[in-house]
């Protein structure tokens, strides 16, 4: 009977540990320093999306707005960019033969002015990154939502907007 009651206490004491080791690890993440991205699956990318297009990129120009991340706390200073890419093939949705992309880059200059006396991580999500030289156009997917002011930008929102918007890699060009 001594014996079986030990059993349970080291069994109890056990899964406490687990219990506090979880909470430990999970700590940031709940405290609020942690994101989690939603998984998106292709139904219903493709559901939700205005736009589903593959297109190469033409040219990224900053807008010249500066503004703070749109869904990031605590406020992250970002320059507004816009890409403009070239329709291959629309597969849902109707637009021109120029997709217009409002997308964001982290300023890292105004980011170290305002908080010179903090040191630490950015917690920053994805940042979309097009090459647009005249040797090397790669082609992409992507899921868009319409603004206001009739450009797009990712389906996924600014803070991972690499879940909806692809780079098509074409494999070995030999």
């Amino acid at each position: 009977m001594a014996q079986s009651y030990q059993y349970m206490n080291e069994y109890i004491l056990s899964d406490r540990r687990k219990h506090i080791g979880f909470l430990v690890l999970m700590a940031p993440a709940l405290i609020g320093g942690g994101q989690i991205g939603y998984h998106w699956s292709f139904a219903e990318r493709t559901a939700k999306a205005d736009l589903i297009v593959i297109a190469e990129p033409i040219a990224t120009k900053a807008t010249g707005r500066r503004t703070v991340h749109p869904s990031l706390q605590p406020d992250l200073p970002v320059i507004e960019l816009e890409t403009e890419l070239q329709v291959l093939v629309t597969l849902k949705g109707q637009v021109g033969p120029v997709v217009r992309l409002k997308h964001y880059r982290i300023d890292m200059d105004e980011w170290n002015r305002r908080n010179a006396s903090k040191s630490g991580l950015v917690n920053r999500g994805s940042e979309l990154t097009f090459v647009t030289s005249k040797e090397r156009k790669d082609p992409y997917l992507l899921f868009l939502t319409r603004t206001d002011d009739g450009r797009f930008e990712p389906l996924s929102g600014h803070t991972f907007p690499t879940d909806t918007v692809y780079r098509l890699s074409e494999g070995d060009r030999r």
